[in-house]
């Protein structure tokens, strides 16, 4: 929840982002971050496509975060969210089967 989050961002919407939009400007480096991102978590995400869409979805929208603040912050702050969304609701579905 804590450390992924930050790493990946740091990674993909950070140093990625920042060296693809020297060359090819922020819509297309955000584009291209985003497909490095999900192709990532495909192995996860292949049997399951909500779950595709949903690493899409954030994929996309730190990104926009990203170009819109200029900062990392408020994605990794999303992406923390979702991921503790997806434990608890996980350690809930557990707890209750």
């Amino acid at each position: 929840i804590g450390l992924f989050p930050v790493v990946e961002e740091v990674l993909f919407r950070g140093f990625l982002f920042a060296e693809f939009s020297q060359s090819w400007g922020p819509g297309l480096a955000g584009l291209m971050t985003t497909m490095i991102f999900v192709g990532v978590h495909m192995p996860k995400v292949l049997e399951y496509w909500p779950a595709l869409l949903a690493v899409s979805s954030i994929g996309l929208l730190t990104v926009l975060l990203r170009i819109r603040t200029e900062s990392l912050a408020p994605g990794i702050a999303l992406h923390s969210t979702y991921n503790g969304v997806l434990v608890t609701v996980a350690f809930l579905t557990q707890t209750t089967s």
